[in-house]
């Protein structure tokens, strides 16, 4: 299955890979192949993501998986876990990401890789690598950033390995947006400009991830003019391929460029577009993320409207365990309504997170 290796790599049109794959399962279907059926749908799970459809994304994924258990094919069950932990992720469902993803690198333990590889070949450290990653960025989510650098550092090693270009960038930015969570904006620079170049020569389906990520580290380091360039690239790249999955956390991320440029009104619009994004594609984390992004651009104008949308991140922040965003919504809240409280309660989590980056009083 051949084919099915660049499928998961979309690097052109994406609804021309759905129904090419529809067309591999209706192939498989009628010779009743269902162990070939079991890797497509494994497979599908991937492409269909990235054009936001989660809750289909997760669907294919258990269906590829039930049939991979019935026909003891392993690495199809491997891939099946994989993606849903990815579509799971996308929708802010960290503890079901963590769960999906962590079956699929425990199924393949990091000492077995060089086994693992010889008998399944490259999907295998594919697979390998990005449950781990999924799992991480998850655990950075949720505050767990020990847990989640220990996944990272074991996916960056299994890339490195295996030599695998893919997986390395993978591996890296996931490093990146693990580190740009807690606010380790050195370690987050060093991991994601190191493959910024490869990124930008032959591997470019990840510039938007790279790219979007290693601009809003910079944005922490105040480098607004490197970061803006960085960050309109990475929506630029997104919209040209249709690929949605992650597209509104790139544009809220965009967005706060814009308001560090003092472009408050494409601030406002790029914002907005997140916001319905998110909300359609029922992105919830991101939807979150973006409600705190709307919430510093009103406090910025000094619109009365902040409080309201770091009160509404923050709702949806607790209801996912989004620790380190809760401390943030604190953060804003004490910056608009003068609150004690707020502040006492942003400063608590921070220190308990280690995101000593924000243990300054607000401005």
């Amino acid at each position: 299955m051949r084919g099915l290796r660049t499928a998961l790599i979309p690097i052109g049109d994406l609804q021309r890979q759905v129904q090419t794959l529809e067309e591999m399962e209706a192939i498989a279907t009628a010779l009743g192949d269902r162990q070939r059926l079991a890797q497509i749908l494994s497979s599908a799970g991937y492409t269909v993501g990235a054009l936001g459809e989660h809750r289909r994304a997760i669907e294919i994924a258990k269906r590829g998986r039930a049939l991979a258990d019935e026909t003891g094919d392993l690495l199809s069950r491997i891939g099946a876990d994989a993606m849903m932990g990815r579509a799971y992720y996308a929708l802010g469902e960290y503890a079901n990401t963590i769960e999906a993803a962590g079956r699929a690198f425990a199924a393949m333990p990091a000492e077995a890789e060089s086994v693992a590889y010889e008998r399944f070949g490259p999907r295998s450290t594919f697979q390998s690598v990005g449950a781990r990653v999924w799992v991480a960025m998850s655990l950075a989510e949720q505050g767990h950033f020990t847990e989640a650098t220990t996944r990272i550092d074991e996916a960056v090693a299994i890339a490195d390995r295996a030599e695998a270009p893919h997986e390395r960038v993978w591996s890296r930015f996931g490093a990146g947006r693990v580190a740009f969570v807690q606010g380790d904006v050195e370690r987050a620079a060093a991991f994601l400009e190191a493959i910024l170049p490869q990124v930008r020569t032959d591997l470019s389906i990840y510039i938007s991830r790279v790219g979007s990520t290693l601009g809003s580290t910079y944005l922490l380091t105040g480098r607004t003019a490197e970061a803006l360039p960085l960050l309109e690239e990475a929506a630029a790249h997104d919209r040209s391929l249709g690929f949605l999955h992650g597209h509104s956390l790139v544009l809220a991320l965009l967005a706060q460029g814009y308001l560090r440029a003092g472009r408050l009104d494409d601030a406002g619009r790029t914002g907005g577009e997140a916001l319905a994004l998110a909300r359609k594609l029922g992105e919830r984390g991101w939807e979150a993320w973006t409600h705190w992004g709307l919430g510093e651009l009103a406090a910025e104008r000094k619109a009365s409207e902040a409080a309201g949308h770091y009160r509404a991140a923050l709702a949806l922040a607790t209801e996912l365990g989004m620790r380190p965003l809760q401390a943030h919504c604190h953060r804003g809240l004490a910056t608009v309504t003068g609150a004690d409280a707020e502040h006492a309660l942003a400063t608590g989590l921070y220190r308990d997170l280690g995101m000593t980056r924000w243990l300054a009083p607000p401005a």
